[in-house]
Parts: structure tokens; C-alpha cells; sequence
């Protein structure tokens, strides 16, 4: 079953530890960005399962008193049985895509309207998607990996600059293609949106090589960082409070990393930490895990 986990940062205090009082030069601005967005909001939570035989419910909960017994916001019906969906958040809109058919769905959380955005590109058709999103909530990047029939493919869906009357609908969003330096073997282990809101940290593998790279999303450019890798499996999440990253490990523990800097070629495994006392269930009785940030 496809739940998103939630973790409250109460329990990953003792994972923390980077909170140095010297912040990476050249990026003291980047902590701020995600102060001064967090704000005092009442918080509710939306949550994507797969709790009926059709497809999937999007629920809304309260963050602060979750209670699962209220009727969902939203009924989406698989577009073919069997076929898992990927979903992601990106400012007020939940997307719902296939990598079998080519619709997107945007779910408006303001509104709780449905409305249909732009076709998945083909590159996203038929492979294993991963969508970590801007810091700005305007892009959703992804990732596919097509098991060794070719390279992984980077696209990145953004809305158009806005209008006198700022009437955008889903639709006028697009889609484009960037490039990569994978090869056709390596596969995405896990990823992480740094603090700046515009670098994406990845580490890949493959039998041959893994290491890490980083992909400056504006510029396109990608950099290098040698043979480590980022200790999470699947996306990492950056916590201000603790000033790290903050993710799953592979043995399902949570674990934090130090931020690596975008400005230097960082060489060397990043510090890294795991609660041992965290773990969240048994590996082999999930078939995907996820950890959400609040």
C-alpha cells in the first residue's frame, strides 16, 4: 500500500547537529528562504492513498490532530488497474501523473478544483519517475529511469511568467527537456533540493561507478562530486531548524546529512548521522517508503 509517511522535526532532533553557527560561505541567505516562507499558517495536510479497489483518495487532515475518518477531498480513479501513479506537491496544486498515459492532473487545494495540465512527455512514458520540486514551488523537475534501455531523462514542467490578470490555468504550463551526464547503466538513488531552491543534489549508481552530481536547475550545468553518496534512499528534505538534510535510510532509519555547498567541488562523504531508534517499520512488508516534509 502507498501511503506518504509524515515525520514531525520532534523526532528528528537527534538526528540534527549542523546547526553551525558558521553558515557555508556564500549561502547565508539560504536558511532565511525557508524561514520566512514557513510563517505562523494554520497547517493542514493532504495526504494520497491507495485505499480503495478503483485507485486513490487525497485526504485532508489536520496537522496538528490527525484523524483519518473524515470523508476525502478528492476520488481518482486509476487510469488502469494495477498501475501505480506518482504524485507530487507543488505550491497549492497535488499533480497526479501515469508513466503508462500521457494526462496530468492538477488537484487546486485552494479551490478543490480538478483541472487538467499538459501531457507528460514521452521521455517520462513507460520508465520508473522520481519529482522533487523547486524551492520556489513553480517547477516540478523529474527524473526517469528506463532500466538500461537508455540514459535517465531530466524534465521540468514550469508555469509561464505571469499575466496582467495573472490567469494561468494548468494547461498553459510546459514541459522541456535538460540534459544529463548519466549513462544508460546508472539509476537514481536519491536526490535532495538544496537550501538555495534552485540546485538538485543527486547520487546515482550503476555496477560500474556511482557518485554524486549537482545540477544548477537555471543554468542547466551540471558539477561533479566524486564517488560519495548521499546517505538517504529516494529524496532527502531540508530542515532550517536543524540545517541538514533529513531522509530515509536504505535500512529504513531516518537519517540527516550536512548540506553540501554549491559553490565548492565537494570531494569528500558528507557527515552524516542515523537514529537508531527510529526505525519505522519492517522493510520487506512495505512496497515503497517515503518520508514527507511539513
Amino acid at each position: 500500500m502507498f501511503f506518504w509517511y509524515i515525520l514531525q522535526n520532534s523526532l528528528i532532533q537527534s538526528v540534527g547537529g549542523w546547526m553551525s553557527k558558521q553558515r557555508r560561505q556564500g549561502e547565508e541567505d539560504e536558511a532565511n528562504y525557508y524561514h520566512d516562507r514557513s510563517g505562523n499558517k494554520e497547517k493542514s495536510l493532504y495526504l494520497v492513498l491507495d485505499d480503495w479497489h478503483k485507485g486513490f483518495t487525497i485526504r485532508k487532515i489536520d496537522a496538528d490532530s490527525p484523524d483519518l475518518s473524515a470523508s476525502p477531498v478528492l476520488q481518482l480513479v486509476s487510469p488502469e488497474r494495477g498501475r501505480a501513479m506518482k504524485f507530487a506537491a507543488l505550491g497549492g496544486y497535488i499533480i497526479a501523473t501515469s508513466n503508462i498515459h500521457a494526462g496530468t492532473l492538477f488537484y487546486d487545494t485552494d479551490t478543490a478544483g480538478l483541472a487538467l495540465g499538459p501531457p507528460v512527455p514521452d521521455a517520462l512514458l513507460c520508465g520508473s519517475n522520481t519529482f522533487p520540486t523547486s524551492g520556489a514551488g513553480d517547477t516540478l523537475f523529474a527524473f526517469a529511469f528506463h532500466f538500461m534501455e537508455w540514459h535517465v531523462s531530466f524534465e521540468a514542467m514550469a508555469k509561464p511568467p505571469p499575466t496582467e490578470d495573472d490567469d494561468l490555468l494548468p494547461t498553459d504550463w510546459s514541459w522541456r527537456s535538460m540534459p544529463t551526464p548519466f549513462t544508460k547503466d546508472e539509476m537514481i538513488f536519491s536526490y535532495a533540493m538544496h537550501p538555495d531552491g534552485r540546485t538538485i543534489f543527486v547520487s546515482s549508481w550503476s555496477r560500474a561507478v556511482c557518485g554524486t552530481y549537482s545540477v544548477d536547475t537555471r543554468s542547466c550545468k551540471w558539477r561533479r562530486h566524486r564517488e560519495w553518496m548521499l546517505p538517504f534512499r529516494g529524496r532527502g528534505y531540508f530542515d532550517a531548524e536543524l540545517d541538514a538534510w533529513v531522509g530515509l535510510h536504505e535500512d529504513v532509519y531516518v537519517c540527516s546529512c550536512q548540506v553540501a555547498s554549491r559553490s565548492s567541488g565537494t570531494t569528500q562523504q558528507l557527515e552524516w548521522k542515523m537514529a537508531d531508534e527510529l526505525r519505522m517499520w519492517i522493510p520487506w512488508h512495505q512496497l515503497e517508503f517515503r518520508l514527507c516534509r511539513m
